[in-house]
């Protein structure tokens, strides 16, 4: 737009603004009828539109604001340099702010990544919340919460992330605005109880003073719950992996091996052994006939002894046998083992003697299996019960296997 077109929009544009405020162009020291009339029927005929002197009247509010403008009807000057960026208010309180993250990770050990990830929630200052087979939860405070995410995406295969922050600034306003109300009642109620002369008054005061109390300790209970949030991120690792995690525990190749302390649980297997074997059974234990199966003995305690005989094989010595066993009880989980020891039997014959326990439910059982070895054939001598009964029989259980007949 040229110049005069330009002086004659801003000029008709001054006019009608002056106009619509009920404003003659008199009041600015000019007539009605002069340069304002004349700038807008030059605007006229030349074809300019209100909507045209609208816009140009925009604009030029724009400039100003911009700082270039001048008065209506001249040529604005370049637009000054943008608006500075507002000064943070420093009486402004900082937001309260909690975060937490979920991170799932694929990894080849589970079980090395849950220690590698507590070490770093430890070397971050942090702790450890709570902790499962495959995920683990820990703390660490805020001013290092990135550091220790990133510590714990670099342990494997990051396969999700998701990180919330929850604004927690108005929550600890209010809790505050709340504590400062209920300690002043507790103080003015305390006032109260101190003038108060009739009982009954003052029985009803030290009601209403412990129900505030207790509001005001729950109230500083939810504060330090908040603070101690906004002071400690917590962040949640979900552990997988696509290999599996345990080696697999092959069965023994002899199936009697395989059914140990299988009696304890209630099971029963054919596959134990023969019987024939003889023994002394313990003082006050009855033993019923039994021609096939293994040889058992009973005490009204529920204390329960089996002995069997098996098949030996080639080279099949006692250190190979009560080592094969103990392998199966232990590497199996069947049973803790909490004592070993050899024994002499009454033939002559070496025997090996493991004593164990094993926790079905809430009860706790014992177990004792010895084992000796001739050249033709292996045998198997078990006991288990309740743990209290069974601790009670130990020694007289030991001696029933020292009386096994086996030969040399």
């Amino acid at each position: 737009m040229g110049t005069s077109l330009r002086r004659v929009v801003l000029g008709a544009a001054a006019a009608t603004a002056l106009a619509a405020a009920g404003c003659g162009y008199a009041c600015m020291g000019g007539s009605a009828g002069g340069e304002s009339a004349y700038y807008l029927a030059e605007a006229t005929a030349g074809g300019v539109t209100e909507q045209l002197i609208r816009d140009e009247l925009l604009r030029e509010a724009v400039e100003r604001s911009r700082g270039g403008g001048g008065r209506a009807g001249e040529t604005a000057g370049p637009p000054g340099p943008p608006t500075a960026a507002p000064k943070p208010d420093p009486e402004r309180p900082a937001r309260l702010v909690t975060y937490n993250a979920d991170v799932h990770l694929v990894v080849r050990k589970i079980a090395e990544t849950l220690k590698a990830v507590e070490g770093i929630a430890s070397s971050a200052g942090g702790y450890m919340q709570r902790m499962s087979a495959r995920s683990i939860t820990f703390k660490v405070p805020s001013a290092r919460f990135g550091e220790a995410l990133g510590e714990v995406e670099a342990l494997g295969e990051l396969a999700r992330k998701e990180v919330r922050g929850t604004d927690v600034t108005e929550k600890m306003r209010d809790l505050k605005i709340r504590l400062a109300n209920s300690e002043e009642v507790r103080k003015r109620l305390v006032q109260l109880l101190a003038k108060c002369a009739a009982v009954k008054e003052a029985l009803a005061i030290e009601k209403e003073l412990a129900r505030v109390t207790e509001t005001v300790e729950l109230l500083k209970g939810r504060i330090r719950f908040i603070e101690n949030s906004v002071a400690f991120s917590t962040i949640t690792v979900h552990l997988n992996s696509p290999l599996p995690q345990k080696a697999a525990v092959r069965p023994a190749p002899f199936g009697w091996v395989n059914a140990l302390a299988g009696g304890i649980s209630g099971r029963r297997s054919g596959h134990f052994g023969r019987g024939g074997v003889k023994f002394e059974p313990p003082e006050s234990y009855v033993m019923p006939r039994s021609r096939y199966g293994p040889v058992r003995a009973f005490s009204a305690d529920e204390v329960e002894i089996a002995v069997a005989r098996n098949e030996n094989h080639r080279c099949g010595t006692l250190e190979f046998w009560s080592k094969l066993v103990r392998n199966h009880l232990v590497k199996r989980k069947v049973i803790a083992v909490t004592d070993e020891a050899d024994l002499e039997l009454a033939s002559g014959a070496k025997a090996r003697l493991i004593v164990g326990t094993k926790e079905i439910g809430r009860k706790r059982y014992g177990y004792l299996v010895a084992v000796a070895a001739t050249r033709r054939q292996v045998f198997v001598f078990q006991a288990w019960g309740p743990e209290a009964e069974f601790s009670a029989d130990l020694k007289k259980l030991e001696g029933a296997v020292r009386s096994m007949r086996v030969g040399r």
